[in-house]
């Protein structure tokens, strides 16, 4: 039989002497080491202990050797769900001002708006095809008996072979079908959209796609209509990478109708201004509209 080394012994004899009990519910253990995270630095102000010292001392009530300590804490991440989750998922993103386009491993094609990304296990394309999506971005969908699953905050679109857009961002929620069908789902509702529909949080009442370049940011364009001149703002700061102040909130709410080029930052200020009927100034990287 393997003789335990003298760190091995000690994080045995430890787990005897701390009662190590059943594995917790995990949701209900992150609660509480989160609330305790949040009064850890008042207690490791007032420690003369190390910081891992303290933090093992603090969390788990432990009095460990420093090579023990260092032990524990290899054990601890390679063990924790945080970290698991980590090495095992895969993240494309696209930063402000830049749109970017990439081919995942079952030759499905992925096209991410500015200030966006996407997220997947390593098992994808093996056992499921399954993402997490934040932001905004087009898919076109290879064809697989295995569903596709785009996973947002606000619901779930599921797929076998087509091309739409998914735009999940705070200020709103829009799934558009160029081609295809797809499944729209949230806790309460779930809908069957078509080529050419497009649906947004109310699930019962799907749209008709009412332009033929969509989306538009995929085509350099920003199709307004009616939207407010604040909402707008948000669209032109993620796509130029620049940041937007409105003098009043009279401004904010002026909605803009039209189609707008966004090949070029002066031109698109210009048209906002024209069509909100206001004034803009564009100091360094800051455009203010009065």
């Amino acid at each position: 039989m393997k003789k335990l080394s003298k760190i091995e012994k000690k994080i045995w004899k430890t787990s005897f002497e701390n009662d190590i009990s059943n594995t917790p519910d995990i949701d209900k253990s992150w609660e509480i080491f989160q609330e305790r995270l949040n009064n850890f630095n008042n207690y490791s102000k007032h420690s003369d202990a190390g910081f891992f010292k303290s933090f093992l001392s603090y969390f788990f009530g432990l009095r460990l050797s420093p090579n023990s300590v260092i032990s524990f804490i290899l054990i601890f991440i390679i063990f924790s769900p945080v970290a698991f989750n980590f090495l095992n998922s895969k993240t494309l993103k696209a930063n402000r001002g830049c749109l970017e386009s990439f081919i995942l491993e079952d030759g499905s094609m992925v096209k991410l708006n500015s200030e966006s990304k996407i997220s997947y296990s390593s098992n994808f394309n093996k056992n499921n095809r399954d993402i997490k999506l934040n932001g905004e971005a087009y898919f076109e969908i290879s064809d697989n008996e295995v569903p596709f699953k785009v996973n947002t905050d606000y619901g779930t679109i599921k797929v076998l072979g087509t091309s739409f857009n998914v735009r999940a961002r705070p200020d709103g929620f829009e799934v558009g079908v160029v081609s295809g069908n797809v499944t729209v789902e949230n806790k309460s509702q779930s809908i069957n959209l078509k080529s050419g529909q497009k649906v947004d949080l109310d699930l019962s009442k799907p749209k008709k796609l009412n332009y033929q370049n969509y989306p538009g940011w995929k085509y350099e364009t920003l199709v307004c209509d009616g939207m407010p001149l604040l909402k707008v703002s948000g669209e032109i700061e993620r796509l130029f990478d620049i940041s937007i102040k409105i003098s009043n909130n009279q401004i904010e709410k002026t909605k803009i109708s039209g189609i707008l080029q966004t090949t070029n930052l002066q031109t698109v200020l210009s048209s906002i201004s024209l069509l909100a009927q206001c004034q803009f100034k564009f100091d360094g990287e800051t455009c203010t509209f009065f």
